[in-house]
């Protein structure tokens, strides 16, 4: 016979190794799970709700609750994407601090358990915000660490996008070369790739680097390209149409600007001009028109055609200004700038390119600082060496930053991978040590356990001899009552015999004797035979007493369960009664079966008294075929049997109904009384 924990041999429970680590193992893995799914859905509800909330107040603060219970709980592939759901609303709602809180938790979650996928898709998510942030050194980091990650677990795809990533921090700080190889290695990597909105990127990143260290040819080639993947996406009709007008709008700015610098002028003007109608997407990037606005004004400007060219200009400025975007603004001022030396009017040309240096210097604008000084410099006489000598200190600094910043991805990356391979030999390690004491542990509560079950055994063995003895003891005494009952009836049936046979009989002659006696004293002799007929009557009355005596003893459990019944009072002055049919044969009935039914009855009137608050009970015993039915009833407040039943009052009504051998029917319901049924 197989256990849990081992084999029962000869009485013997014998445990063995294996099977006792592996059942420890799944009651641990058991209870995992319960909590895991557990947890699962309180999450899931929590996102429900936050879905069907309009504040986004009340939605951040459900979405808090619900990375409460995330970040604290068990770390597991469930939890962890959760919390990567947690990420994504944080990131919708704009709340830009708790997203990245989110996504360092499953990073330093997923790192710990050793989750490839999580741990990279985490790097990836922690470099998109620190991109955003401006912090290129950060963001460059971690897209290096998703790269090489994804590059162990050979998802190409995902490797292309950590590359993307990279190029855009290195377009972002002037690392154009740099930017444009990164980019093209990347669209290497994503040539089988059915990704059309990754391949955009890469067409996107590849064209704009491009067009910073002047290969303007290949640069409208990949904008092209770029242009294509829109088509693709379209095609698709599953992604939103509002961003694909956004792309394509930035598409047609994009190839306005290098037609610009090519000084085709009337090419550039139709590309903005094709880019300004597309009306859709200026709801939302009111940024995008004002910046194919003024370039198209500046293109018109250069061509030679400046009629509207400021009324365009200024509605440009003023939608930056109105949304601050001081870039924006920055690029409006030496527009305009521009556009008031051609009209002759140096001083508002002047005020605007100073202006439009103090806010670049303002915002790190190295680009457009360099402009607006190179312009102040040449048409400043006044202050011609100050804004020359200024220009040269700008210009040294932006080159010593760029140098240094050429440097600094080389030696992150360099960095990097010496600190994975530090962590990959400490995590080694930390593996075998953490092996070695988890083995020890659990030699040591396999230990414990088995000496545990030894006891247990012993236990069981001794619990298991008593109840063997018990039980011997209780059919001696069965057997003895048996014996002396038999002898009593014996006996009384002998007594019963020999008043009947002897002394009735005798008592009957006589009487008979004196009838027929002839006597002058009538009235004395019919005396004597009324005396006599009365005592032969009485003597006849014992004997039938004595052996109806056992019929007398089956009317004692009536009698204890009236007595019972009879003597119950409360507070709620409830009427009890009885009834017990006299069909039922209770010498077929065993003792412990009396006392089983006996103790039921009392139970069941106990929870009348505590609860029911009835004004009367009835406590009934049917004689159903060959069985016997007991029911108690009552009229008073009722209750869920489904509430109840784990209450210490009906396990043992239930416990004693098995062992009754009988069907426990419980039939109740709030303020309509009560019925317990038992059938055995």
């Amino acid at each position: 016979m197989l256990t849990f924990g081992g084999i029962l041999v000869n009485g013997q429970l014998k445990v063995t190794f294996p099977i006792l680590l592996c059942f420890l193992f799944f009651i641990a893995c058991q209870g995992r799970d319960d909590t895991r799914f557990e947890i699962r859905r309180e999450v899931k509800a929590l996102f429900r709700k936050a879905d069907t909330v309009k504040s986004s107040t009340i939605r951040e603060r459900t979405i808090d609750s619900a990375a409460a219970k995330l970040y604290t709980s068990d770390n597991d592939s469930i939890r962890r994407e959760l919390i990567f759901n947690v990420a994504a609303r944080y990131e919708e709602l704009g709340a830009r601090d708790k997203y990245i809180t989110a996504c360092r938790v499953v990073y330093n979650k997923a790192k710990q358990q050793h989750d490839t996928v999580d741990w990279a898709q985490a790097s990836s998510w922690i470099g998109d915000f620190y991109v955003a942030e401006m912090r290129s050194d950060s963001a460059f980091k971690y897209y290096l660490q998703a790269e090489k990650i994804y590059r162990s677990i050979k998802d190409e795809e995902s490797v292309g996008r950590a590359m993307l990533g990279k190029a855009t921090v290195l377009y972002h700080t002037g690392n154009f070369s740099e930017g444009v190889n990164q980019a093209i290695q990347a669209l290497q990597v994503l040539k089988d790739s059915d990704d059309h909105f990754l391949r955009y990127n890469g067409y996107l990143m590849t064209a704009l680097s491009l067009k910073e260290v002047k290969d303007y040819s290949k640069a409208l080639d990949y904008f092209d390209l770029s242009a294509a993947e829109i088509d693709q996406l379209e095609k698709q009709g599953d992604f939103p149409l509002s961003y694909l007008h956004s792309y394509r709008a930035g598409y047609f700015n994009n190839m306005g600007t290098i037609y610009e610098r090519l000084g085709s002028y009337d090419r550039a003007v139709d590309y903005y001009n094709s880019g300004l109608k597309i009306k859709q997407p200026y709801q939302k990037s009111a940024e995008l028109y004002a910046t194919l606005l003024n370039n198209m004004a500046y293109a018109q400007m250069k061509n030679g055609a400046p009629k509207g060219v400021r009324e365009k200009m200024l509605r440009a400025y003023f939608i930056r200004d109105s949304i601050q975007s001081m870039p924006g603004i920055v690029s409006s001022k030496i527009k305009i700038g521009e556009l008031d030396l051609l009209e002759h009017d140096t001083t508002s040309a002047l005020r605007n390119f100073k202006e439009g240096f103090d806010l670049a210097r303002k915002i790190h604008a190295s680009a457009e600082m360099l402009q607006t000084l190179k312009l102040l410099t040449e048409h400043d006489k006044k202050n011609k060496d100050h804004f020359s000598k200024l220009y040269f200190k700008v210009n040294d600094s932006v080159q010593a930053v760029e140098r240094a910043t050429q440097n600094k991805f080389a030696r992150i990356a360099y960095e990097t991978d010496q600190i994975q391979e530090q962590n990959e030999l400490l995590s080694r390690r930390n593996k075998i040590i953490i092996t070695v004491a988890a083995l020890l542990l659990l030699v040591a509560i396999s230990g414990i356990a088995i000496l545990r079950l030894r006891s247990k055994n012993k236990e069981l063995l001794y619990a298991q001899q008593q109840q063997q003895a018990n039980e011997k003891i209780y059919q001696l005494i069965l057997k003895q009552q048996s014996e002396t009952e038999a002898a009593r009836n014996e006996e009384r049936n002998r007594i019963a015999m020999e008043l009947h046979d002897g002394i009735v009989n005798s008592i009957f002659t006589t009487r008979f004797n004196l009838m027929q006696l002839d006597t002058a004293s009538t009235d004395r002799k019919d005396q004597l035979v009324q005396e006599l007929e009365k005592t032969e009557q009485d003597v006849r009355k014992v004997s039938h007493d004595l052996q109806n005596s056992l019929f007398v003893e089956n009317k004692g459990m009536v009698a204890m369960l009236s007595q019972l019944v009879a003597a119950q009072q409360n507070d709620s002055q409830t009427e009890f009664d009885v009834s017990v049919d006299k069909y039922i044969d209770w010498g077929t009935v065993s003792d412990a079966h009396k006392i089983h039914v006996y103790r039921i009855v009392q139970e069941a009137i106990q929870n009348v008294h505590k609860y029911a608050q009835a004004k009367r009970c009835l406590v009934m015993l049917l004689k159903t075929d060959q069985k016997i039915t007991l029911r108690i009833w009552d009229n008073g407040v009722g209750f869920n049997p489904e509430k109840a039943k784990q209450g210490i009052g009906l396990r043992n009504i239930r416990t004693r109904a098995e062992a009754l051998g009988g069907v426990l029917k419980i039939s109740s319901e709030p303020n309509n009384g009560t019925t317990v049924a038992v059938i055995f």
